[in-house]
């Protein structure tokens, strides 16, 4: 139970439905934090007056350390590398469909139970699907569950929209029924992500050239964490057209900028893989590059054990290192891994 009205709203739906339902909130960041974000203190608040209402026990799961390790350390190894990680997707993947499975098989021993969330996506016949409603669908952010952990997850929204969840809460009189969405990632506040990194790293900006695509410095950056692909503002250049953001070079410390056409691309190769399927080389599939980018056919080619390329029939915005790539056969989630 993050807090919010769909966690809530789907501990509600299975209590209805005659399960037996504990309420686990995870304390992952500082505890005094009172913003609206996911697991915060005010969420846990929020929690467990939910869970009074439904009347069923509610506890803390304490893995601050583990989410320091796990989620914010690789999120900020990745931002030093050049590379724009999505720290929701490592959360899910490491965090709430791992560690806390984990940690409910030590705490109940003997329970042969489920963890359930309230995220819109389904379970059916052993695939990970999307939600019946695609506007609210988060399979995006799931895709790197590991298989065998499937049959232990419940999604009860899978089927609802967040319009029928709203409505459920608010006949429950659960007080998280009007709650806005968070728009915060829980660790980092307004998404200030280069202050963030500041504050682990202080020496980590230095200034350095912007290049056009043909090598040629045109200018100079602050340092290459305030930019990343696609960025058109705060480049700070004027060329007649607008210029964007096409690559990050690291090692030279330098920002590669181009025309509105050369921010597109069709191929993306991605490794840290995680299918729920074999996918044989040559398949045609749809796949996307971010949460809200429109799907589009592509064929995968693997290249060795452990990546693949993606090339698209369409032209994409930004294929960005370090966001993930997701491959879809109708509502079935293949798999996917992260853009390299």
């Amino acid at each position: 139970m993050s807090g919010g009205v769909d966690s809530a709203t789907a501990a509600y739906l299975l209590k209805e439905a005659g399960y037996e339902v504990v309420g686990i909130t995870l304390l992952i960041w500082a505890k005094k934090d009172t913003r609206n974000i996911c697991c915060g203190y005010q969420a846990i608040q929020d929690a467990r007056a939910c869970a009074a209402t439904i009347k069923i026990p509610h506890f803390i799961l304490d893995l601050r350390e583990d989410f320091r390790k796990l989620v914010v350390e690789e999120f900020l190894k990745e931002y030093l590398s050049g590379q724009t990680p999505n720290p929701c997707v490592l959360c899910n993947q490491k965090i709430k469909f791992d560690k806390v499975l984990e940690k409910l098989t030590f705490l109940f021993p003997n329970q042969n139970g489920y963890l359930a969330t309230g995220h819109y996506a389904r379970i059916e016949d052993s695939w990970l699907k999307r939600a019946k409603v695609l506007k609210y669908d988060q399979s995006y952010f799931l895709y790197a569950i590991k298989k065998n952990n499937l049959k232990k997850i419940i999604f009860p929204l899978g089927n609802y929209s967040k319009e029928q969840v709203r409505e459920i809460a608010r006949k429950a009189k659960l007080v998280v029924a009007e709650k806005p969405k968070s728009q915060e990632i829980c660790f980092i506040p307004e998404k200030h992500y280069a202050q963030f990194l500041l504050g682990f790293y202080p020496d980590a900006v230095k200034p350095g050239p912007i290049l056009d695509k043909r090598g040629k410095k045109i200018g100079e950056h602050k340092g290459f964490i305030y930019y990343t692909i696609g960025q058109r503002r705060k480049i700070g250049i004027a060329r007649g057209k607008r210029l964007y953001v096409i690559k990050i070079d690291p090692i030279n410390n330098a920002i590669i900028v181009g025309e509105e056409e050369d921010a597109y691309g069709k191929e993306a190769i991605i490794s840290q893989l995680n299918f729920f399927t074999d996918l044989p080389d040559g398949s045609r599939v749809k796949g996307k590059i971010r949460h809200q980018d429109k799907e589009s056919w592509a064929v995968v080619n693997w290249l060795g054990k452990d990546r693949i390329r993606i090339l698209f029939e369409e032209s994409k915005w930004a294929i960005t290192p370090g966001q993930s790539a997701v491959l879809y056969d109708n509502d079935k989630v293949l798999g996917g891994g992260v853009i390299c």
